[in-house]
């Protein structure tokens, strides 16, 4: 009887332990699941980060065209008008 008992009491502690692997083994699946999530998160952002810079590059490449024609126009405009001026003068 004190056998059958103890067998009993070490059959329980098996199940136990086995449930406990069990759920041990499911957190972990489910952990890994969470990590392949966050992974594909951070490729995502990484992504967008990258194209963001891209937009950001060719907006400065353009502000800086737009500014470079300004200034040539600025100096043309005030190269028309001296020359106005010296025209008037001569008159």
């Amino acid at each position: 009887m004190e056998k059958d008992y103890r067998i009993e009491e070490l059959d329980e502690q098996i199940k136990e332990k086995n449930e406990k692997i069990e759920n041990l083994s499911k957190s972990t699946e489910e952990m890994k699941l969470e990590l392949e999530k966050y992974m594909a998160e951070i490729k995502s952002l990484k992504e967008e980060n990258e194209e963001a810079k891209q937009r950001a590059q060719a907006a400065e490449s353009i502000a800086s065209q737009w500014q470079n024609k300004t200034y040539d126009y600025q100096l043309k405009y005030a190269e028309l008008e001296n020359q106005l001026k010296n025209r008037e003068g001569a008159l």
